[in-house]
This record gives C-alpha cells, structure tokens and sequence, in this order.
C-alpha cells in the first residue's frame, strides 16, 4: 500500500508532465513564426530555410516544455504536501 506522500508524489509528478507537455505545444507553434519574423526583419529573406524553421521549433518546444516544466514543480506547494519533509 502507498502512503499519502507517494500518492501526492505520483499527483506532482503528473501535473509537471501534464504543464510540460502543454508547453511544448505552445512554444512550438509560437517559435516558428517569431523566427521567421526575427529573420527577415534582421537579416532578409536569404537568410531563410526550411531547415532552420524546423530548428526553431525543436529548440522552442524544448525549451517551452523546460521552462514551463520547471515554473510548474516550483509552483506547488511541495513542503506542504509531505514531498519535502
């Protein structure tokens, strides 16, 4: 049988997972046409490909699901679960 602190563990772990994987959807969506914003504004449009569209869009889920991830576990009140006691 799990105790209460395993059970609110296994919630925190879910709700991070959950909070990450909506960030990486956003952040994917929102880092293409930012880049492509960014490029042409800067640098004109033969500095423009496919692949580094596709690229911004790796990076900017990544980061978008670590950023939000992170935000997320800091953001529940773990000593008040039992998690850090």
């Amino acid at each position: 049988m799990q105790t209460l602190s395993e059970v609110r563990a296994a919630d925190v772990e879910y709700l991070v997972r959950q909070t990450m994987y909506t960030g990486y959807q956003w952040s994917s969506l929102i880092a293409p046409p930012a880049y492509i914003v960014y490029i042409i504004a800067r640098k004109g449009r033969g500095d423009l490909s496919i692949n580094k569209i596709l690229r911004a869009t790796w990076i900017g889920g990544f980061s978008g699901a670590a950023i939000s991830g992170g935000g997320a576990y800091m953001g529940f009140p773990l000593d008040r679960l039992g998690i850090l006691t």
